[in-house]
């Protein structure tokens, strides 16, 4: 009888931390695929890299040059969320 009680016990606890396990990683996919997050230039005027729009700079007043030269000037890229980091991605 004892027997019996410790291992439904064992059971038991096995499943709770499965099921633990399974909610955390569940968490992580959610945050790293948020398409709620906007990703802005890092720079006013031809910038090579992305941040969060949350940490983006005043670019109101600012003059930049028409040459094409960073990866997102003149359409060449867009910035994107991928895998919790914000990401130039190059349009085609």
């Amino acid at each position: 009888m004892k027997r019996d009680v410790l291992i439904l016990v064992f059971l038991g606890f096995i499943i709770l931390v499965c099921i633990f396990i399974f909610s955390l990683k569940k968490d992580t996919n959610s945050f790293d695929n948020n398409s709620s997050v906007v990703c802005v230039p890092d720079s006013c005027c031809h910038a090579t890299g992305c941040i969060l729009e949350s940490e983006a700079l005043d670019c109101t007043n600012i003059m930049c040059t028409q040459i094409c030269l960073g990866p997102l000037d003149c359409g060449a890229g867009h910035c994107k969320y991928i895998s919790g980091n914000c990401e130039v991605v190059q349009d085609e």
